[in-house]
């Protein structure tokens, strides 16, 4: 009946945690947030998008923390990382706030092994909460709860909100929107150079209008 339809698929989902491949043959094309399968399977890509309500984010408003982490924990291990944040914040005058959702056996487990920090929580923060320790923070910290090479939601709409980045992916330095004022890469758990990174004044003027909802969709649309 409609054979000027087209029919786009759109992953957010990593081959490595969920593969959808045998489903690409359904489709006209295809694009992923994924910089890593995007090139295995021969597909577009076309990282994630942000709502308007981070566009709007005030840029001058007071902040009373220097870095946050809006996270969900599904496993014990990724509070070791976690830990030795707070730890490396504590001993260099880093305001950090952490917001950790966690399922009653996670918090359970992190008590036993010792893990136990503050932040852990039972119950997920709401957007206007996100937004709101968002706004009051200089810059957040991004780590992927799986593997994946693609960004986070979260990377993303920090990214669109003007705020700095610490993050575990060191792709970013390979995009055309990467600047040394607003993203700096930990690798192998090594917290160095966060303090002046935080200090340095932002002065790229990039702009972030192709990760805007409507930007973002037209994108996804054209082959």
């Amino acid at each position: 009946n409609h054979p000027e339809a087209r029919f786009v698929l759109y992953n957010w989902d990593s081959l490595r945690t969920h593969d959808y491949s045998s489903h690409l043959q359904y489709f006209d094309w295809a694009k992923t947030f994924d910089r890593a399968d995007a090139k295995k399977l021969g597909i577009g890509y076309l990282p994630l998008f942000a709502l308007p309500e981070y566009f709007a984010v005030d840029p001058d408003a007071p902040k009373s923390f220097d870095l946050y982490f809006v996270a969900t924990i599904g496993q014990v291990g990724r509070l070791v990382l976690v830990k030795a944040l707070r730890d490396h914040c504590r001993a260099n005058a880093i305001r950090l706030s952490f917001n950790l959702f966690c399922s009653p056996r996670v918090y359970w487990q992190a008590l036993r092994k010792g893990l136990s920090i503050e932040g852990l929580r039972l119950s997920a923060m709401t957007q206007q909460e996100i937004i709101a320790i968002l706004q009051s923070s200089k810059a957040v910290f991004d780590h992927p709860n799986h593997a994946q090479s693609g960004y986070t939601m979260r990377f993303i709409e920090n990214m669109c909100a003007g705020r700095k980045i610490v993050t575990t992916n060191p792709l970013v330095e390979q995009e055309a929107f990467y600047t040394p004022d607003r993203f700096h890469v930990v690798k192998d758990g090594n917290f160095t150079g966060i303090r002046e990174f935080l200090d340095r004044p932002l002065t790229s003027a990039t702009s972030f209008a192709d990760f805007a909802l409507d930007n973002w969709t037209d994108q996804l649309l054209k082959p």
